[in-house]
């Protein structure tokens, strides 16, 4: 049950992390599902580069490199851990269950 409440506690200050690395596992499984794994990787990166250059148009200039720099490397790992996660569970699922 510790480990629930930490990891509760961390996805409430963390939402936005968590919802980058959830967007790039959800594209890596859908390019997996619709047969190309490698698609959803490829397009989960340009998306999460595209993210970043959005958000530094954004407000990132207005703030400055050396502090956009670490929330956009913040949200670049998690992007990611996203990908390497959907990445094993997709082939996990293709050995599994290729019977």
């Amino acid at each position: 049950m510790k480990i629930i409440k930490l990891l509760k506690e961390w996805l409430v200050a963390n939402i936005d992390k968590a919802l980058h690395l959830l967007v790039c596992y959800s594209l890596v499984l859908t390019g997996s599902a619709l047969g190309h794994l490698w698609l959803g990787v490829v397009v989960g990166v340009l998306l999460a580069f595209a993210k970043e250059t959005i958000d530094w148009l954004d407000y990132g200039k207005d703030i400055g490199f050396d502090k956009f720099k670490p929330l956009a490397a913040g949200d670049l790992i998690a992007d990611g851990i996203g990908i390497l996660v959907a990445v094993g569970v997709a082939i996990y699922g293709q050995t599994t269950f290729a019977c």
